[in-house]
């Protein structure tokens, strides 16, 4: 091929398939399905990563759009639907989403009832209403063989995939404010303290009052007593009030923090992992700042009751069908690994009780605040205690002998499934239309147990595929914004250490990346003690400064450098010369003097 030839397509990225590979031949033979673009590109690059991964991104076919029992120009609800459904429109209920969000499938609604608990005691009716989807993807229909294909949605920073047609997830069943919608409700009657005393499960028809983001109802919560004017939230339908608004979204608020102090009481665990929230310029999708995201009250709120629907629904669903109910489980992590990790603990001068999930969220909750340096510690003992942990799974209970097994162990619940997001999950239409077979709504469905099962392993790895190629969405993101507003220089905190590296977790954005001693010059080859996993630094004298020696150890505070690679949109960590031959500083160091990271 010609020289000039070869240059051109060096920067161009292909798809590639493998027709061939002969035994003897180091080689396959291949061939070139698709130009997708050129290297540096967010578009083509994000499309590489796609299909390189099987994620699906091609258009729905007209075959799926006709698959749907309606289309939207004539979408209206069937009287047959009001007189067996619940009609929930006059409710005060409402959605609390992420402020870009418009596929909407989960609302709340709460009221004051005289009776809560049968004997005369003032209570809450506290109701979940989500999308009924299985009433517009039916089972072995075309658009049902693409969701299960898909199996979930795939959240990319700039863009979804997503699993359902747009007419479905955007309009049809998003619970948007102000129309009717067919939704399944799980509605409780509970106490201050958020114990249940009844529950029920029931086809429903909502018409949401309005369309809150988390920033809306977060900004309730920190402002109980103020009267909100019409212009400070979104638009209310009905003539319901805002000072209406504002009272439910505080009294879900009191609910469900009783939720959650009554589950992490019972041994519930929570490792927070960083995510990056981007910031993009309308018109090229560029990223343009970033920061770490930051789960509040209003998170909290819509997740405790999200948790108590999964919950409710599980136990419903494997009463009656003991063999065939699709659950989720969470298995206990493995015993050799937890060990090391719990003596990692200890050795950094951090040490968590590892006997079950309610000591180890007790030992990380003393970390828990909102200071630089307990957000660190923080970090480091949940990366720490995420590696002996094993995955959460779908599972289909035919599968297992014992009940046992179907266990929850990061939630320590017995019985756990996916409900609450149809639209953007494949396994909860599975788990609506059992619910719905249980509350004879409709025939059980006649899949097998192995059919099940095949069907939970491949919504397990679609899951863990989607998750992988999030986290890659977002580095190809922060690689791209160090590019453009780069270098940086940060604090970091090291993770791990290894004879020629080490990995370190900058503070200000939570991602961790491996630091090449050889990248730098050193006045003699670093030493690595692989007793205490230590590495000795000797700094060369520069511009009249001394030689300086530096220890690297699990937890020392480093400073490093962000910057650009000559690849497009890849970054590395460079360390940055200490100021001074001082002790090492760790997080136990300034633990134990009470002293703080600054920001």
């Amino acid at each position: 091929m010609d020289a000039n030839l070869k240059k051109d397509y060096s920067k161009v990225i292909f798809l590639a398939r493998v027709t061939d590979w002969v035994e003897n031949s180091l080689m396959p033979k291949g061939k070139l399905e698709k130009q997708v673009g050129n290297f540096g590109d967010i578009e083509a690059e994000t499309e590489g990563m796609l299909l390189s991964n099987g994620v699906d991104i091609r258009d729905f076919s007209t075959e799926v759009i006709k698959s749907l029992p309606v289309t939207e120009e004539n979408f209206v609800i069937d009287e047959k639907e009001y007189a067996y459904r619940w009609d929930l429109r006059n409710e005060v209920i409402f959605t609390i989403d992420p402020k870009t969000a418009r596929d909407l499938d989960d609302a709340l609604s709460i009221r004051r009832i005289p009776d809560c608990d049968g004997s005369g005691n003032e209570g809450w009716e506290v109701g979940v209403h989500i999308a009924d989807v299985s009433f517009f993807v039916k089972e072995d229909t075309e658009v049902d063989e693409w969701a299960a294909s898909r199996a979930t949605s795939v959240y990319l920073v700039h863009k979804v995939i997503p699993m359902l047609p747009q007419v479905l997830c955007e309009r049809l069943c998003s619970l948007n404010p102000g129309v009717d919608r067919l939704t399944f409700s799980v509605l409780w009657k509970m106490n201050d303290q958020g114990e249940v005393f009844e529950e029920k499960f029931g086809r429903s028809v909502i018409r949401s009052k309005v369309k809150l983001a988390y920033e809306h109802a977060q900004d309730i919560i920190d402002r109980p007593d103020r009267d909100f004017s019409p212009d400070e939230l979104p638009t209310i339908h009905d003539g319901v009030e805002t000072n209406t608004i504002r009272d439910k979204v505080l009294q879900l608020h009191r609910v469900a923090m009783a939720l959650r102090l009554s589950r992490v009481q019972s041994g519930s665990l929570r490792l927070d992992q960083p995510k990056l929230k981007f910031t993009l310029n309308d018109e090229m999708n560029q990223p343009i700042g970033v920061t770490i995201y930051e789960r509040k009250d209003s998170n909290s709120l819509v997740e405790e009751f999200m948790l108590l629907a999964n919950m409710s629904v599980a136990r419903k669903i494997e009463n009656h069908f003991p063999k065939t109910s699709l659950l989720r489980r969470h298995p206990s992590p493995k015993v050799k690994p937890l060990k090391d990790a719990l003596l990692l603990c200890e050795k950094i001068g951090f040490p968590i009780d590892g006997e079950n999930s309610g000591t180890i969220s007790s030992g990380i909750m003393r970390f828990r605040g909102d200071t630089v340096l307990t957000r660190c510690i923080n970090q480091v003992i949940s990366s720490i205690m995420m590696k002996p942990m094993q995955l959460a799974e779908y599972f289909c209970t035919g599968s297992f002998e014992s009940i046992t097994d179907y266990k929850h162990y990061a939630l320590n619940v017995p019985f756990y499934t996916h409900f609450t997001s149809p639209i953007r999950r494949y396994p909860d239409v599975i788990v609506h239309r059992q619910l719905a077979a249980a509350l004879e709504y409709a025939r059980p469905s006649e899949r097998t147990i192995e059919e099940l099962e095949q069907l939970t392993s491949h919504c397990n790895e679609k899951k863990l595929l989607a998750k992988t190629v999030s986290e890659k969405s977002s580095e190809l993101f922060f690689g791209s914004f160090v590019h453009r507003c780069g270098p940086f220089s940060e604090r970091a905190v090291v993770m791990n250490v290894l004879d020629q590296s080490f990995d370190a977790m900058v503070f200000k954005y939570g991602i961790v990346k491996r630091i090449y001693l050889e990248k730098q010059k050193w006045a003699q080859e670093p030493v690595y003690d692989v007793d205490n996993a230590t590495l000795t630094l000797k700094w060369a004298e520069i511009d009249g400064a001394p030689a300086i020696e530096q220890k690297i150890q699990m937890c020392s505070i480093v400073h490093v450098t962000l910057k650009a690679t000559d690849e497009p949109l890849q970054y590395m960590a460079l360390l940055n010369r200490p100021s001074a031959s001082t002790t090492t500083k760790t997080l136990e160091n300034y633990f134990s003097s009470n002293t703080q990271l600054d920001d």
